[in-house]
C-alpha cells in the first residue's frame, strides 16, 4: 500500500506551469473537485476549435487559454448548482507533481484562492485538520 502524506487544513502550494510559486489553499474534504480563483472566464472559438480563456490574478493577471477542458455542474458552497469550466493543472505538494482537474471559479470574496478537493486527496493524502502548511514546511 502506498504511504500517504499528511496535509493540514490549509497548505501553501505551487502551480509551476502557471508561474505561481506559492499560493494558499484550503483543503476541503467536503468538495469533490478542486477549484482555482480565476476571472474573465469565457469560452472562445479559434479556427473552429473551442477554448476556455481565463485570467489568474495570483499569476500576475496572466491570461491562459486551453482547448483541453470540460464543463461541469458543481454545487457551490451556498448550495446552488453552477456551470463551471474544469481544466487540468499540475500542482506541487511535498515537492511532487499532482495533475488534476481544477474548476475555474470567481472567488474574490473568499479567503483562499484555491480549494483542494477529494479528487486530488484520494489515494495521495490524509488530512489532519489540526495542522497546516505541512507540505510547505517539508519544502523548507
Amino acid at each position: 500500500m502506498k504511504k500517504m502524506k499528511t496535509l493540514g487544513a490549509r497548505e501553501i502550494i505551487s502551480f509551476p506551469l502557471l508561474g505561481i510559486d506559492e499560493i494558499e489553499a484550503r483543503v476541503d474534504t467536503g468538495a469533490k473537485s478542486s477549484s482555482l480563483h480565476a476571472e474573465k472566464i469565457e469560452e472562445i472559438e479559434k479556427k473552429g476549435v473551442s477554448f476556455v480563456a481565463f485570467v489568474v490574478p495570483a499569476a500576475g493577471n496572466r491570461r491562459f487559454e486551453t482547448d483541453e477542458f470540460t464543463v461541469r455542474r458543481i454545487k457551490s458552497s451556498n448550495g446552488q448548482i453552477e456551470r463551471r469550466y474544469a481544466v487540468q493543472i499540475t500542482a506541487m505538494l511535498y515537492g511532487e507533481k499532482y495533475k488534476t482537474d481544477f474548476t475555474l471559479a470567481s472567488r474574490p470574496t473568499m479567503k483562499f484562492p484555491v480549494l483542494l478537493g477529494r479528487r486530488i486527496l484520494k489515494n495521495n493524502f490524509v488530512v489532519d485538520v489540526s495542522r497546516f502548511n505541512l507540505s510547505h514546511n517539508y519544502k523548507k
